[in-house]
Protein backbone atom coordinates (compact mmCIF):
# COMPACT_ATOMS: atom_id res chain seq x y z
CA UNK A 1 0.00 0.00 0.00
CA UNK A 2 1.39 3.38 -1.03
CA UNK A 3 2.01 5.70 1.92
CA UNK A 4 0.29 9.07 1.60
CA UNK A 5 2.73 12.02 1.84
CA UNK A 6 3.37 13.59 5.23
CA UNK A 7 2.20 17.18 5.77
CA UNK A 8 4.02 19.22 8.42
CA UNK A 9 1.93 21.88 10.14
CA UNK A 10 4.12 24.41 11.97
CA UNK A 11 2.49 26.70 14.54
CA UNK A 12 4.37 29.46 16.39
CA UNK A 13 2.65 30.50 19.60
CA UNK A 14 2.97 32.98 22.44
CA UNK A 15 0.50 33.14 25.35
CA UNK A 16 -2.39 31.69 23.34
CA UNK A 17 -3.46 28.95 25.75
CA UNK A 18 -6.99 30.37 25.71
CA UNK A 19 -7.23 30.06 21.91
CA UNK A 20 -4.88 27.40 20.58
CA UNK A 21 -7.05 24.51 21.76
CA UNK A 22 -9.65 25.27 19.08
CA UNK A 23 -6.85 25.43 16.50
CA UNK A 24 -5.45 22.05 17.53
CA UNK A 25 -8.91 20.48 17.62
CA UNK A 26 -9.45 21.56 14.00
CA UNK A 27 -6.21 19.76 13.09
CA UNK A 28 -7.29 16.62 14.96
CA UNK A 29 -10.50 16.68 12.93
CA UNK A 30 -8.76 16.74 9.55
CA UNK A 31 -10.12 14.19 7.09
CA UNK A 32 -6.55 13.73 5.82
CA UNK A 33 -4.69 11.84 8.51
CA UNK A 34 -0.99 11.73 7.63
CA UNK A 35 0.21 14.92 9.27
CA UNK A 36 2.52 16.10 12.02
CA UNK A 37 1.89 19.31 13.96
CA UNK A 38 4.88 21.10 15.48
CA UNK A 39 3.93 23.81 17.98
CA UNK A 40 6.87 26.12 18.70
CA UNK A 41 6.53 28.12 21.92
CA UNK A 42 8.11 31.57 21.69
CA UNK A 43 8.38 32.07 25.45
CA UNK A 44 4.80 31.80 26.74
CA UNK A 45 4.15 32.65 30.39
CA UNK A 46 0.60 31.26 30.55
CA UNK A 47 -0.37 27.58 30.78
CA UNK A 48 0.48 26.78 27.16
CA UNK A 49 2.89 24.02 28.21
CA UNK A 50 0.24 22.27 30.33
CA UNK A 51 -2.32 22.45 27.54
CA UNK A 52 0.10 21.21 24.90
CA UNK A 53 1.19 18.32 27.10
CA UNK A 54 -2.39 17.07 27.06
CA UNK A 55 -2.41 17.15 23.24
CA UNK A 56 0.96 15.41 22.84
CA UNK A 57 -0.21 12.68 25.21
CA UNK A 58 -3.49 12.37 23.32
CA UNK A 59 -1.90 12.10 19.86
CA UNK A 60 1.82 11.60 19.09
CA UNK A 61 1.41 13.51 15.83
CA UNK A 62 1.55 16.65 17.98
CA UNK A 63 5.01 17.86 18.97
CA UNK A 64 5.59 20.71 21.43
CA UNK A 65 8.97 22.44 21.48
CA UNK A 66 10.39 25.71 22.73
CA UNK A 67 12.29 28.06 20.46
CA UNK A 68 16.01 27.78 21.23
CA UNK A 69 18.16 30.89 21.71
CA UNK A 70 19.89 30.20 18.40
CA UNK A 71 16.73 31.58 16.75
CA UNK A 72 15.70 35.18 17.42
CA UNK A 73 12.61 35.81 19.57
CA UNK A 74 9.39 36.25 17.61
CA UNK A 75 7.17 34.33 15.27
CA UNK A 76 9.81 34.32 12.53
CA UNK A 77 12.38 32.46 14.60
CA UNK A 78 9.69 30.03 15.75
CA UNK A 79 8.59 29.35 12.16
CA UNK A 80 12.15 28.80 11.00
CA UNK A 81 12.94 26.47 13.91
CA UNK A 82 9.75 24.52 13.29
CA UNK A 83 10.73 24.06 9.66
CA UNK A 84 14.15 22.74 10.69
CA UNK A 85 12.42 20.07 12.80
CA UNK A 86 9.78 19.12 10.24
CA UNK A 87 9.86 15.95 8.17
CA UNK A 88 6.95 16.49 5.80
CA UNK A 89 7.04 16.55 2.02
CA UNK A 90 4.60 19.47 2.26
CA UNK A 91 4.64 22.40 4.69
CA UNK A 92 1.93 24.60 6.17
CA UNK A 93 2.68 27.46 8.57
CA UNK A 94 -0.50 27.97 10.58
CA UNK A 95 -1.41 30.52 13.26
CA UNK A 96 -2.22 29.59 16.85
CA UNK A 97 -5.55 31.43 16.87
CA UNK A 98 -7.00 30.36 13.50
CA UNK A 99 -9.09 27.32 12.57
CA UNK A 100 -8.96 24.80 9.72
CA UNK A 101 -11.90 23.47 7.78
CA UNK A 102 -11.88 19.69 8.24
CA UNK A 103 -11.04 19.15 4.56
CA UNK A 104 -8.26 21.74 4.26
CA UNK A 105 -5.36 19.31 4.03
CA UNK A 106 -7.24 16.87 1.79
CA UNK A 107 -8.19 19.50 -0.78
CA UNK A 108 -4.83 21.26 -0.76
CA UNK A 109 -2.89 18.03 -1.12
CA UNK A 110 -5.09 17.03 -4.04
CA UNK A 111 -4.28 20.30 -5.83
CA UNK A 112 -0.52 20.18 -5.18
CA UNK A 113 0.07 16.52 -6.08
CA UNK A 114 0.96 17.45 -9.64
CA UNK A 115 4.78 17.62 -9.53
CA UNK A 116 4.92 20.97 -11.33
CA UNK A 117 2.88 22.73 -8.57
CA UNK A 118 4.96 24.41 -5.85
CA UNK A 119 2.19 25.81 -3.65
CA UNK A 120 -1.55 25.43 -3.15
CA UNK A 121 -3.53 28.45 -1.93
CA UNK A 122 -7.07 28.47 -0.57
CA UNK A 123 -9.59 31.15 0.34
CA UNK A 124 -10.16 32.41 3.89
CA UNK A 125 -12.89 34.07 5.94
CA UNK A 126 -12.71 36.03 9.19
CA UNK A 127 -14.55 35.33 12.43
CA UNK A 128 -14.56 36.66 15.99
CA UNK A 129 -15.97 33.94 18.23
CA UNK A 130 -18.39 31.77 16.25
CA UNK A 131 -17.44 29.94 13.06
CA UNK A 132 -21.03 30.25 11.88
CA UNK A 133 -20.68 34.04 11.82
CA UNK A 134 -17.99 34.95 9.32
CA UNK A 135 -17.16 37.82 7.03
CA UNK A 136 -15.30 37.60 3.73
CA UNK A 137 -11.66 38.47 3.26
CA UNK A 138 -10.10 39.48 -0.03
CA UNK A 139 -10.35 36.50 -2.34
CA UNK A 140 -7.62 35.02 -4.52
CA UNK A 141 -8.87 34.94 -8.10
CA UNK A 142 -8.18 31.50 -9.62
CA UNK A 143 -6.83 33.16 -12.78
CA UNK A 144 -4.54 35.55 -10.87
CA UNK A 145 -1.11 36.28 -12.26
CA UNK A 146 1.26 35.59 -9.37
CA UNK A 147 3.95 38.08 -10.30
CA UNK A 148 6.09 40.00 -7.85
CA UNK A 149 4.67 43.28 -9.18
CA UNK A 150 1.06 42.18 -8.65
CA UNK A 151 1.81 41.12 -5.09
CA UNK A 152 3.63 44.34 -4.20
CA UNK A 153 0.78 46.53 -5.48
CA UNK A 154 -1.80 44.31 -3.69
CA UNK A 155 -3.44 42.93 -6.82
CA UNK A 156 -2.72 39.47 -5.43
CA UNK A 157 -2.71 38.71 -1.70
CA UNK A 158 -2.92 35.61 0.45
CA UNK A 159 -2.51 34.71 4.10
CA UNK A 160 0.38 32.55 5.28
CA UNK A 161 -1.89 29.84 6.81
CA UNK A 162 -3.71 29.50 3.47
CA UNK A 163 -0.62 28.11 1.71
CA UNK A 164 0.58 24.52 1.46
CA UNK A 165 4.17 24.49 0.16
CA UNK A 166 6.19 21.79 -1.48
CA UNK A 167 9.25 21.29 0.69
CA UNK A 168 11.58 20.79 -2.29
CA UNK A 169 10.71 24.32 -3.42
CA UNK A 170 11.21 25.91 0.01
CA UNK A 171 14.69 24.46 0.43
CA UNK A 172 15.83 26.48 -2.60
CA UNK A 173 15.40 29.62 -0.45
CA UNK A 174 18.58 30.83 1.26
CA UNK A 175 16.44 32.36 4.02
CA UNK A 176 12.86 31.63 5.00
CA UNK A 177 11.37 34.19 7.42
CA UNK A 178 13.55 37.22 8.17
CA UNK A 179 14.03 37.11 11.93
CA UNK A 180 15.06 40.77 12.14
CA UNK A 181 11.62 41.97 11.06
CA UNK A 182 8.90 42.50 13.66
CA UNK A 183 6.17 43.28 11.10
CA UNK A 184 5.63 42.66 7.37
CA UNK A 185 7.82 39.56 7.64
CA UNK A 186 5.30 37.37 5.83
CA UNK A 187 4.92 40.00 3.09
CA UNK A 188 8.70 40.13 2.65
CA UNK A 189 8.90 36.33 2.60
CA UNK A 190 6.21 36.07 -0.07
CA UNK A 191 8.00 38.67 -2.20
CA UNK A 192 11.22 36.65 -2.17
CA UNK A 193 9.19 33.52 -2.90
CA UNK A 194 7.52 35.15 -5.92
CA UNK A 195 10.90 36.27 -7.19
CA UNK A 196 11.52 32.54 -7.79
CA UNK A 197 8.33 32.34 -9.89
CA UNK A 198 6.59 29.38 -8.22
CA UNK A 199 3.82 27.46 -9.95
CA UNK A 200 0.63 28.20 -7.99
CA UNK A 201 -2.63 26.28 -7.71
CA UNK A 202 -5.65 28.15 -6.33
CA UNK A 203 -8.59 26.48 -4.62
CA UNK A 204 -11.72 28.58 -4.88
CA UNK A 205 -12.97 27.25 -1.54
CA UNK A 206 -12.98 28.95 1.88
CA UNK A 207 -10.97 26.55 4.03
CA UNK A 208 -9.35 28.85 6.62
CA UNK A 209 -11.09 30.69 9.46
CA UNK A 210 -9.02 33.70 10.54
CA UNK A 211 -9.77 34.93 14.04
CA UNK A 212 -10.19 38.66 14.67
CA UNK A 213 -9.31 39.78 18.18
CA UNK A 214 -7.20 42.32 19.98
CA UNK A 215 -3.59 41.36 19.43
CA UNK A 216 -4.10 39.98 15.95
CA UNK A 217 -2.95 41.91 12.89
CA UNK A 218 -6.26 41.13 11.21
CA UNK A 219 -8.06 42.97 14.00
CA UNK A 220 -6.23 46.28 14.02
CA UNK A 221 -3.76 47.31 11.35
CA UNK A 222 -2.95 50.56 13.20
CA UNK A 223 -0.99 48.57 15.75
CA UNK A 224 1.50 47.29 13.18
CA UNK A 225 4.99 48.60 13.65
CA UNK A 226 5.30 51.01 10.75
CA UNK A 227 9.05 51.12 10.91
CA UNK A 228 9.30 47.43 10.13
CA UNK A 229 6.88 47.86 7.23
CA UNK A 230 9.34 50.44 5.92
CA UNK A 231 12.35 48.21 6.57
CA UNK A 232 10.74 45.22 4.83
CA UNK A 233 10.21 47.26 1.68
CA UNK A 234 13.65 48.81 1.88
CA UNK A 235 15.22 45.36 2.15
CA UNK A 236 13.33 44.27 -0.95
CA UNK A 237 14.20 47.49 -2.79
CA UNK A 238 17.92 47.04 -2.09
CA UNK A 239 18.12 43.26 -2.54
CA UNK A 240 20.36 42.60 -5.59
CA UNK A 241 18.83 39.14 -6.02
CA UNK A 242 15.31 40.52 -6.51
CA UNK A 243 14.35 41.27 -10.10
CA UNK A 244 12.36 44.51 -9.92
CA UNK A 245 11.05 46.00 -13.14
CA UNK A 246 10.89 49.79 -13.44
CA UNK A 247 7.17 50.15 -12.51
CA UNK A 248 7.71 48.05 -9.37
CA UNK A 249 10.86 49.93 -8.38
CA UNK A 250 9.06 53.26 -8.80
CA UNK A 251 6.11 51.98 -6.76
CA UNK A 252 8.41 50.96 -3.91
CA UNK A 253 10.27 54.26 -4.14
CA UNK A 254 6.94 56.08 -3.78
CA UNK A 255 6.03 53.96 -0.76
CA UNK A 256 9.36 54.61 0.96
CA UNK A 257 9.21 58.37 0.36
CA UNK A 258 5.61 58.50 1.58
CA UNK A 259 6.56 56.58 4.73
CA UNK A 260 9.45 58.99 5.37
CA UNK A 261 7.08 61.96 5.09
CA UNK A 262 4.63 60.34 7.51
CA UNK A 263 7.41 59.75 10.04
CA UNK A 264 8.25 63.46 9.89
CA UNK A 265 4.66 64.73 9.99
CA UNK A 266 3.88 62.53 13.00
CA UNK A 267 7.12 63.75 14.60
CA UNK A 268 8.69 60.34 14.81
CA UNK A 269 12.13 61.76 14.17
CA UNK A 270 13.96 58.62 15.26
CA UNK A 271 12.49 56.76 12.30
CA UNK A 272 12.59 59.81 10.04
CA UNK A 273 16.33 60.30 10.47
CA UNK A 274 16.95 56.59 9.99
CA UNK A 275 14.90 56.62 6.80
CA UNK A 276 16.72 59.71 5.58
CA UNK A 277 20.24 58.37 6.09
CA UNK A 278 19.57 54.68 5.33
CA UNK A 279 17.42 55.25 2.27
CA UNK A 280 17.07 58.76 0.86
CA UNK A 281 20.75 59.69 0.96
CA UNK A 282 21.74 56.36 -0.63
CA UNK A 283 19.18 56.11 -3.43
CA UNK A 284 20.61 57.19 -6.79
CA UNK A 285 17.07 57.57 -8.16
CA UNK A 286 16.48 60.51 -5.79
CA UNK A 287 17.92 63.80 -7.02
CA UNK A 288 20.30 65.93 -4.97
CA UNK A 289 17.59 68.61 -4.86
CA UNK A 290 15.05 66.16 -3.40
CA UNK A 291 17.58 65.00 -0.82
CA UNK A 292 18.13 68.60 0.24
CA UNK A 293 14.35 69.19 0.42
CA UNK A 294 13.98 66.06 2.55
CA UNK A 295 16.57 67.32 5.02
CA UNK A 296 14.98 70.78 5.20
CA UNK A 297 11.56 69.15 5.60
CA UNK A 298 12.78 67.25 8.68
CA UNK A 299 14.48 70.27 10.22
CA UNK A 300 11.46 72.50 9.58
CA UNK A 301 9.12 70.10 11.39
CA UNK A 302 11.63 69.46 14.14
CA UNK A 303 12.10 73.17 14.92
CA UNK A 304 8.89 74.87 13.75
CA UNK A 305 6.42 71.97 13.39
CA UNK A 306 5.59 73.01 9.84
CA UNK A 307 6.87 72.56 6.30
CA UNK A 308 4.21 70.70 4.34
CA UNK A 309 5.12 72.67 1.20
CA UNK A 310 8.61 71.18 1.28
CA UNK A 311 7.27 67.62 1.22
CA UNK A 312 5.81 68.21 -2.24
CA UNK A 313 9.32 68.80 -3.58
CA UNK A 314 10.60 65.41 -2.43
CA UNK A 315 10.34 63.06 -5.41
Amino acid sequence: MIQEPLISIIIPTFNRAHLIGETLDSILNQSYRNWECIVVDDGSTDNTDTLLKSYTELDPRFKYVKRPNSYLPGGNGARNFGFSMSKGEFINWFDSDDVMNEDLLKFQLSSIKKPEIDVSLCQAVAFKSELTKTKPLKQIAPDSKFTLHNYIINNVVWLTPAALWRRSFLVTMNTLFDEELKAAQEWEFHCRILNKQPNVAVLNIELIYVREHEGSITYDGSDVKRWHYFVARLKLYNNPKIRLDNPTKLYLKGYLLSAFKQFVIHRNFKWAFRAFFNYIMKDSLISVKSKLMAFLFMVSFLVFNKGYHLSKKIK
